[in-house]
Formats: structure tokens, sequence, C-alpha cells
């Protein structure tokens, strides 16, 4: 199956073998981030101020867990049944996916743009960045505000141990970390 969001407004779930749309959920909502716990047979789904736990069989929700600022990124430990909310105020919160309780709040550097974990050492990786002085520039390159006066850009990585959800290191990222994965293989971090 495929999760299309459109135009950041709701999602179709597509069958890639009939090449058919098998439901359309959550429209109207502004989609923020996405992702899937296989092993809980369930889509989590990020928007402004909520995150909705989907039935991946009924495509009901299970789920909204609100939340404080906006949702920037969410990430998955399917083992230990974590899933993690970055938001806009550098903040990262743990939540039981047994529960939908939230089990601890850290506080993170700079604003997160993505979350990449690794299933085998129970770690998530966090790119962020924060706008310098200078204009500010969107995803396609658009010119948008400007950062504030004398700052700089500030990009970097944030590697968190999820079994004691403690932050390990924060690294120097290249310029303007957006997204980040990790090869399951070898461990390394694709930013």
């Amino acid at each position: 199956r495929i999760f299309a969001v459109k135009d950041e407004k709701g999602i179709d779930v597509i069958d890639i073998k009939t090449d058919s749309i098998l439901s359309s959920i959550l429209r109207g909502r502004e989609i923020k981030a996405i992702t899937v716990d296989e092993q809980r047979r369930i889509l989590v789904v990020g928007e402004e101020k909520a995150i909705h736990i989907i039935s991946l069989d009924t495509f009901e929700t299970l789920s909204i867990i609100k939340t404080i600022e906006e949702t920037k990124s969410i990430g998955i430990d399917s083992e230990l049944g974590m899933l993690l909310i970055a938001d806009e105020e550098e903040r990262l919160t743990a939540i039981d996916l047994n529960t939908y309780q939230k089990i601890k709040e850290i506080k993170i550097s700079e604003k997160p743009v993505s979350i990449a974990i690794d299933q085998q050492l129970h770690i998530a990786v966090i790119a962020h960045h924060t706008w310098g002085e200078g204009d500010k520039e969107d995803e396609e390159g658009k010119k948008g505000e400007r950062g504030e006066e004398g700052e700089k850009d500030r990009d970097n990585i944030t590697i968190i141990d999820l079994n004691t959800l403690s932050i390990i290191k924060t690294l120097q990222a290249g310029k303007r970390p957006f997204n980040i994965a990790i090869n399951p293989l070898t461990h390394e971090a694709a930013i």
C-alpha cells in the first residue's frame, strides 16, 4: 500500500497492485508528517496540532493525540512501542503506542525538520535547521521571511538513546539539512 498526501489536504490510501484508491482519509486536513507501524498495523499522521492513530485494517481513527505546537516530524520505534513527535518549539515528545500516553518530553536544540530511527539500535537521529540572517528560502528555493538580525544558520543533528530517552550528542550537519534516513544494515545516517 501507498499512503499519498495530496496537496497537504488529506491522504489517499492506494493499492499498488491494482493501482486503485482504497480509501481517502483526513480530507481537508493539513498533513505535516506520516509514518507506519507495521507491527501494530497503524498509520500515524501528524497535522497542525494533533496526531491521528489510524487502523491499517479499517482506516478508522483509533486515537487522536493533541499537541501543543505544530508537528514538524514523527518517527516510530516499533519494538519499544514508542512514537516520537518533534514540534516547532524545539521539543521531542515520546508517546507510548500501547496507551497513547506521554512518556517524556525532551528539550532539543534548534528547530527539528526530520526524524529517523534505527530500529535495531533504538537510536533516533533528528536533523535541525535554524535560519540565520538574510532571506529565508523554503524547500523550493522561494524567498520567504528574514532571519533575525545578526543570527547565523545553525545546522545540526541530535542523537537520542530511545532506551533512556536521553540525548547522546549533538553534531554539526551540512548546510540546511531537510531530511534524514538511516540504513538499517549499516546503521549509517544520510542527511
